[in-house]
């Protein structure tokens, strides 16, 4: 990426604001997309749970929060949220901490995740992440989505 086009890099971002989290969610969830389609899968179903943790976390920080930790599990991050977060988006939530557990921690009980996760589990992945995202986006006003400069509507699920 060029210096100054308005795009950051992948990684966690330098400053706590709204829009630099929604902006580092997009890039994670972009990640995410083009691993889903090319593969490795375990990358996909890695990538999509930073971009939700991120998504969440632009949320959180808009309305006022502290400085959420680092790789907070989605579910406490979902419990700083409240009830706003539907029943059904809670359950996305686990299954991508676990998508991120189990390829970022593979143990003698289960395959290397290259050989755990495949195309399938990658699609539902970044399939969830996006739902959660555009729920944050649905709870974050257009000027802060606007500073991210994060085009969402141009990206597609496969």
């Amino acid at each position: 990426m060029a210096e100054g086009d308005g795009r950051m890099a992948v990684g966690d971002p330098p400053s706590a604001s709204a829009a630099d989290r929604l902006r580092y969610a997009g890039n994670w969830h972009d990640a995410a997309r083009v691993l889903g389609d090319r593969g490795p899968f375990a990358g996909a179903c890695e990538s999509a749970r930073p971009s939700v943790e991120l998504a969440l976390k632009a949320v959180l920080v808009h309305r006022g929060a502290a400085q959420p930790s680092h790789n907070t599990s989605l579910l406490l991050l979902a419990r700083e949220i409240g009830e706003d977060l539907p029943p059904e988006l809670r359950s996305a939530l686990v299954k991508l901490d676990h998508y991120w557990y189990y390829a970022s921690y593979p143990s003698e009980l289960i395959p290397q995740p290259c050989e755990y996760y495949e195309e399938p589990e990658a699609s539902e992945a970044v399939a969830m992440a996006r739902r959660l995202i555009d729920w944050a986006c649905g709870h974050l006003p257009e000027h802060v989505i606007a500073a991210a400069r994060w085009d969402n509507s141009t990206v597609e699920d496969p």
